[in-house]
């Protein structure tokens, strides 16, 4: 997948000018989850380009030891 870059300052108050135009005009801006390809139209989650489910997701199998997803099967058995 797609490295998660942060956005600057910049962007995000650009983003939420365009939120803000499309709000007046009854419309609502989305993305698509770059992990999962899901629809989505929070602010936060379109900042960082992934839903609050993958957010969560990928921050925990960043992390090595007990929370990786590779040791989620092996506790399963």
């Amino acid at each position: 997948m797609d490295e998660l870059i942060l956005p600057s300052k910049a962007y995000e108050k650009h983003l939420a000018e365009l939120q803000e135009f499309a709000e007046s005009m009854g419309m609502v801006i989305t993305g698509r989850c770059q992990y999962c390809g899901a629809v989505i139209s929070d602010p936060k989650s379109l900042t960082a380009r992934a839903g609050s489910v993958c957010r969560n997701r990928h921050k925990k199998n960043d992390l090595v030891g007990e929370d990786s997803a590779k040791n989620h099967t092996d506790k399963a058995a």
